[in-house]
């Protein structure tokens, strides 16, 4: 036997080689699961806009997502207000807007985003009212704003099917 054969065969021991395969899966899980997920930001054309879109980041926690429930609903009755939903979901979300493919940057050099000081000015409205006021004069038709918010929440998962993967061990 040489001596790197030697040197492996004592270090794992005795070990069945369905044993051996089974830690390295589970290393390939380990470290699958260390890796932090994100997903891609997505760009959604502002349909009455002509050249302006938005980039959006879809990557929302559950929290979050009960957050803009909570803030969008009446406090009496406890109905949501879908538009108030919506701007909370597109405002929060949007990570720069464009322009004819470039994106728009403010005075300090940050990319403009509906919560930016400058956006408030552009929609001629104070900063505290962005939500709903800015936002819905920006998207201008209010379907184009919730049909955005879903395909936001689309592109995070949420409404996915997950369906179960089928054991090709069980002969069915």
């Amino acid at each position: 036997m040489s001596d790197f054969q030697e040197t492996f065969s004592s270090e794992l021991g005795d070990v069945p080689s369905e044993d051996k395969d089974s830690k390295n899966v589970l290393a390939q899980l380990r470290a699958i699961v260390a890796e932090e997920v994100n997903l891609p930001d997505v760009e959604i054309e502002v349909k009455q806009r002509p050249g302006v879109s938005v980039v959006y980041s879809p990557n929302i926690s559950n929290a979050q997502l009960k957050s803009w429930r909570k803030k969008s609903s009446n406090r009496k009755t406890g109905e949501l207000d879908n538009i108030k939903f919506a701007c909370l979901v597109v405002g929060d979300t949007a990570v720069e807007i464009h322009v004819n493919g470039e994106p728009a940057i403010c005075d300090d050099g940050s990319p403009l985003v509906f919560n930016s000081q400058e956006f408030a000015d552009m929609m001629d409205v104070e900063k505290f009212e962005i939500v709903p006021y800015g936002i819905r004069d920006f998207f201008g038709v209010d379907a184009h704003l919730e049909a955005t918010a879903m395909l936001i929440l689309d592109n995070s998962g949420y409404g996915d099917d997950v369906e179960a993967e089928e054991d090709p061990t069980s002969g069915s």
